[in-house]
């Protein structure tokens, strides 16, 4: 959901916010020292609270999430009679740029995978790369929310109070539709594809048909001395993504289309295998005895 204003109403991130919530999700940062915009200068419980948005912005992209598709950063500054307004709404900005920079990088490290379908773009799956990011300052035009319930004003503030003051609000915008299920389809697509380039000498006329049926008959498939090979290429692909859909994918999408017999039945018992296994909780499920 896009955050509207200030009297929208928001949620808080903390330990319980789950993925599937539409938003606006907010954090506030502060404490800044005065006349500081560096990051290092915070609390290290401050910058624990950028690590925790950095990961919440990056599970976001995981199956069955709503992702991240907007981050706002609204920086704000105490009130300073020495250096005036000038200063103030440029310090506040300051302190947003610097936070979005954080974490840009941040997620950008947790996002970052080694992916065997990275040649395969899909277009339906949102990606990190596209979230907007928008750092704003007001100044100090919009004293902390608690110094304002506690009548403070600059007359009668301690310097507790003015580091209150001095902070960055983080506002995060889910999108709309969780994130889908698409990326597993094109690891088993492309791990099935590395075992052979596809060969139709003499194509079929007009247009070619849907996958995955196309598919198997485009497929080279292994030598019978090469299904151990291919078995733990398979399980390792599922190790480093999302299990549960990648397993979705092979039962659901491809192998109800795949020809009986031979290999195709090594995989459909394969699949079981794998589904027992995670069911009984064993922690190195993608191994057996076979692998090399």
């Amino acid at each position: 959901m896009r955050y509207t204003g200030p009297s929208q109403k928001m949620v808080n991130l903390d330990a319980t916010t789950a993925h599937d919530n539409p938003g606006p999700i907010r954090i506030v940062i502060r404490n800044f020292p005065r006349y500081a915009k560096h990051l290092n200068s915070l609390p290290i419980d401050e910058n624990l609270h950028l690590v925790v948005v950095a990961d919440f912005i990056a599970e976001s992209y995981k199956p069955r999430s709503l992702p991240i598709l907007g981050v706002r950063l609204i920086g704000h500054a105490d009130q300073d009679f020495q250096r005036g307004p000038h200063f103030e709404q440029q310090i506040s900005e300051d302190r947003a740029k610097a936070v979005e920079t954080r974490l840009r990088n941040d997620v950008g490290i947790r996002t970052f995978t080694f992916s065997i379908v990275q040649t395969i773009p899909n277009p339906n799956v949102p990606r990190p790369s596209a979230i907007q990011w928008i750092s704003t300052g007001v100044g100090a035009s919009e004293p902390d929310e608690e110094n304002v319930r506690r009548h403070k004003t600059p007359a009668n503030m301690n310097e507790e109070d003015r580091k209150r003051n001095r902070r960055v609000e983080i506002i995060l915008e889910p999108g709309d539709v969780p994130v889908p299920n698409e990326d597993a389809d094109l690891i088993v697509r492309k791990v099935l594809d590395d075992w052979g380039k596809p060969r139709l000498p003499n194509p079929p006329p007009g247009p070619p048909p849907s996958m995955p049926n196309f598919y198997w008959h485009l497929v080279v498939p292994p030598k019978p001395d090469e299904w151990k090979k291919l078995k733990k290429q398979i399980k390792e692909a599922l190790k480093n993504f999302d299990v549960e859909t990648a397993l979705e994918t092979i039962k659901d999408k491809l192998l109800p289309d795949a020809p009986s017999g031979g290999w195709h039945d090594d995989l459909r018992s394969l699949v079981d295998e794998l589904e027992k296994a995670r069911r009984e909780g064993q922690k190195e499920w993608w191994k057996d005895d076979d692998d090399d």
